[in-house]
């Protein structure tokens, strides 16, 4: 049977990453095959997935496994959590086209910024940066929808903004190679204030060049990405994935 891994949807961050990780485990291991499905572990049906047996792993942000481990919200019933391994940190960040006004996270107030679906993660993060910098969630007008569909809505001049999940992910390449676009940096001080506010954030940075339009360096949040399994979950599976990942470190950083 499969090992299935929760990733979230085609194209994004966690999907891409699940891919690599299947990469990894068949052809660097004989643990058998992967199969990457599109869960949301940071909704309450995702988790849920997990809890029932649908998928024997998954990707998240750490910041959701206390939640979840507490069944505290958004999820509605605890589920017995356990660490895998981390993955990377990745940089969600407010993108714009390169032909917009806007500058900076102050720039953003009273602007239609698509922020992924409505209680997802990536909107979580976007609530707590705005109440840390004083805009709050009514300084703007937040636009829930995927991130595959938020691309349009800004190359249409729908939304004035996005928040984007972390690089490198398709798309992201799939909408820089149609428009250039670059990220919003933080005001002096703001990000600062920000990783002290709420110290499961750490310091990381975009590099230039990351994707075109993009020329500076630009310092943005990091959230560490983890892979999560249910306590149920074998110990020699466990043994196996984390062993073929240390092993071939160098596999996946590719």
């Amino acid at each position: 049977m499969a090992i299935r891994i929760g990733a979230n949807i085609v194209g994004s961050t966690y999907n891409e990453q699940g891919r690599a990780l299947k990469r990894m485990i068949e052809e660097k291991s004989d643990l058998g095959p992967v199969e990457v499905l599109t869960t949301d572990l940071t909704s309450p049906g995702g988790m849920a997935q997990l809890e029932a047996g649908a998928i024997d792993m998954g990707l998240t942000a750490s910041n959701w496994v206390p939640r979840a481990r507490n069944g505290e919200a958004p999820f509605a019933a605890r589920t017995d959590i356990r660490m895998v391994a981390p993955v990377n940190v990745g940089a969600p960040f407010f993108m714009v086209r390169t032909d917009s006004p806007l500058r900076t996270f102050d720039d953003l107030r009273g602007r239609r910024i698509a922020m992924g679906p409505k209680d997802g993660g990536q909107h979580n993060h976007v609530i707590n940066i705005v109440r840390s910098l004083g805009l709050g969630m009514d300084g703007i007008e937040p636009v829930f929808i995927e991130f595959d569909e938020a691309s349009d809505a800004v190359l249409a001049g729908a939304v004035d903004a996005v928040w984007q999940i972390p690089v490198p992910n398709r798309i992201v390449t799939e909408l820089t190679a149609r428009q250039p676009m670059r990220i919003l940096d933080y005001g002096p001080g703001q990000l600062a204030k920000l990783l002290a506010d709420y110290p499961l954030y750490r310091r990381a940075v975009v590099p230039a060049g990351a994707f075109p339009g993009q020329e500076p360096d630009s310092e943005q949040i990091g959230v560490l990405n983890v892979c999560i399994t249910h306590a149920r979950a074998s110990d020699d599976l466990i043994h196996g994935f984390v062993s073929t990942m240390v092993r071939e470190t160098g596999m996946l950083a590719g």
